[in-house]
């Protein structure tokens, strides 16, 4: 399935998945500025938080990724033991992860 991509590359898409299917928090910052006499002012700053929900066309990519060889059926599977899954898959790419970034330290 990587055929040609990096594999920094790779493990970046693979975190972005991650993300996007378990869902994340995101902050917003909108700055407003007033211009007098040529001298730029901040006069309203606003920080709106927002949750972005998981999506199940990424948990969906990510379960094929991680289980090309397996002939486990995730069509017939609810979506309690998607997230599940999601959650196992999620802990075993941290190990993985966490082992790489180790190694690459040790070089």
């Amino acid at each position: 399935m990587n055929g040609n991509i990096g594999k920094n590359k790779l493990e970046e898409i693979i975190s972005a998945l991650i993300k996007k299917s378990v869902g994340y928090s995101d902050e917003e910052h909108i700055e407003e500025y007033v211009i007098e006499d040529g001298v730029e002012t901040l006069v309203k700053k606003r920080i709106t938080k927002k949750f972005v929900p998981p999506d199940l066309s990424a948990t969906k990519l990510l379960l094929e990724y991680f289980n090309q060889a397996s002939n486990t059926s995730y069509e017939d599977m609810t979506d309690d033991e998607l997230d599940a899954e999601v959650e196992r898959l999620y802990d075993e790419y941290k190990k993985i992860k966490t082992k790489v970034q180790i190694e690459t330290e040790e070089k």
